[in-house]
């Protein structure tokens, strides 16, 4: 009888209605959360591709400066060595601006979501301190820590 009178306390039922409050809004904002960095993820992998194109187009820039010495090939191998050129330099363009442009805001929005998640969990863990402290062991209930997977 001690112990349903202690989980019926009003400081402990205050204490447990608080901590579901902050597992709800851990819940809300976790997906969030795993959609900034699926962007951001996304957004570097374009930025990289960009940045592959160009080393792609300056080794294929390359062969045809080294071809353009052989007697027998003719005056189009320097205008696509050229050609190859300019669009590695728009492709290296692309990559920064991209990566300036979308990449780094994108991260900086995961990180402040993430931030945000990280001190939703701080006042979880003191709100499950203080259930532990108004109720009985027996009426904690579920204390343990929710988790936000980024790779889903």
């Amino acid at each position: 009888m001690q112990v349903a009178q202690q989980c019926a306390s009003e400081a402990c039922q205050t204490a447990k209605f608080r901590l579901q409050q902050i597992r709800d809004e851990f819940e809300r904002k976790c997906p969030q959360v795993q959609r900034l960095y699926r962007d951001w993820q996304s957004d570097t992998q374009i930025a990289l591709s960009l940045l592959a194109a160009f080393y792609t187009l300056v080794a294929l820039a390359s062969v045809c400066a080294a071809l353009s010495f052989l007697p027998f090939v003719g005056e189009w191998v320097e205008a696509a060595g050229t050609a190859l050129l300019v669009l590695a330099f728009f492709a290296l363009l692309a990559a920064y601006l991209f990566w300036q442009v979308i990449s780094n805001p994108a991260r900086d929005s995961f990180n402040n979501a993430q931030n945000a998640l990280d001190q939703i969990l701080a006042r979880f863990r003191q709100q499950a301190s203080e259930v532990v402290s108004a109720c009985s062991s027996y009426c904690w209930g579920d204390l343990d820590e929710p988790t936000c997977p980024l790779a889903t």
